[in-house]
């Protein structure tokens, strides 16, 4: 038999020292380390890009719900009016002649009433979802 194979400790890796191994662990340590932190960094990068863009979409969606739509309308509505009536004012000063007003005033006017209409109509109908559940 050959006497370097009778030895239990040939079976096993000649290990130096426990120093050596940790030098030569530590190597793998360091880029393991700073793989984490890299990936740590990009996780947080994203994170903070994930809430930013998600409250961006909340504000929009927020803007774009049909009872903001509705609100728009009506308060569109209530300036298109305001503007008719500064027109017809401007009228009665004599600061417009009769043509200008009749054609400002009635297209204010029907802008007033198309959006008021409309704001009405979208609010009859959020209504009647809003009684079947939705």
């Amino acid at each position: 038999m050959d006497p370097s194979m009778s030895s239990p400790h040939s079976y096993f890796p000649v290990t130096h020292s426990p120093q050596e191994a940790n030098l030569e662990r530590s190597g793998d340590y360091e880029r393991t380390r700073d793989a984490i932190i890299q990936k740590l960094e990009e996780f947080t990068s994203l994170r903070t890009s994930f809430e930013e863009l998600t409250q961006m979409q909340l504000k929009a969606s927020e803007k774009l719900a049909p009872a903001s739509i509705q609100e728009s309308l009506l308060i569109s509505s209530i300036q298109s009016e305001e503007e008719s009536e500064k027109i017809a004012e401007d009228f009665l000063q004599k600061h417009i002649d009769v043509e200008s007003f009749l054609g400002s005033y009635l297209e204010k006017r029907i802008e007033t009433h198309l959006r008021k209409f409309k704001g009405e109509r979208l609010g009859a109908q959020l209504r009647e979802l809003h009684k079947a559940g939705f």
